[in-house]
């Protein structure tokens, strides 16, 4: 993927982008090296998780469509911290001190405040991780958060060095109405900044979280 962004951007300045995600520090990467080449994205119909939180994080300009959704999901970096407080294996561990480093230096080098991550982690409302393990050591983790996709206020994320042009919903009705455009009909929204935030209490488990209860204010 950053080979084929590479190649589709030597000679221009703009991009367009559809995408719901993929493998965090692969698109921290990619977020870095629009960065460093002042890459404009924008964002046709849809730009979820490790999409808005690292590709368009590393773009100085960023042009929404009317129809378009962008959304944050849980950030790998305060999911895999949890895992790594509660003395679980090394690679853990050394899989998040990539991403921690390579996160931390885009938003760096971007001038963004890392602490919107921060927010993503606890507005998805957390209530349950599964460990999945081969031959005794973790092999990947199941998340279960409260909340699919968070969006933040316009006035939040530029406020946080984000330069947005063109749509952003303005409440929750909005944010539900693009949610039905792109995502399965089950899909939990959540739009805006929490008044009174919580550290979430989060049940440690090595067999299938719980189902899901619908999220708090909902």
């Amino acid at each position: 993927m950053l080979i084929k962004l590479k190649n589709q951007t030597k000679d221009q300045k703009i991009i367009s982008i559809d995408s719901f995600g993929g493998n965090q520090l692969d698109a921290a990467k990619i977020g870095t090296y629009i960065n460093d080449h002042k890459i404009t994205i924008f964002v046709k119909n849809y730009c979820l998780s490790s999409c808005a939180m690292y590709v368009l994080a590393g773009s100085p300009r960023v042009i929404i469509s009317k129809s378009a959704i962008v959304g944050f999901h849980v950030p790998a970096i305060w999911t895999a911290k949890i895992i790594n407080n509660h003395d679980f294996n090394q690679d853990i561990s050394e899989q998040v001190k990539s991403l921690d480093r390579a996160v931390r230096e885009l938003y760096s080098k971007s001038g963004k405040n890392i602490e919107i991550l921060r927010s993503a982690f606890y507005e998805s409302h957390i209530h349950c991780v599964q460990v999945l393990r081969r031959d005794g050591k973790i092999a990947n983790m199941v998340v279960s958060p409260e909340v699919d996709v968070w969006i933040p206020s316009r006035n939040e994320l530029e406020s946080q060095g984000w330069n947005i042009e063109g749509y952003w919903p303005n409440s929750q009705a909005e944010a539900e109405a693009l949610s039905r455009l792109y995502l399965k009909p089950q899909a939990v929204v959540r739009y805006g900044t929490s008044s009174h935030r919580q550290p979430p209490f989060i049940t440690m488990s090595e067999t299938a979280c719980p189902g899901r209860e619908a999220p708090p204010g909902s």
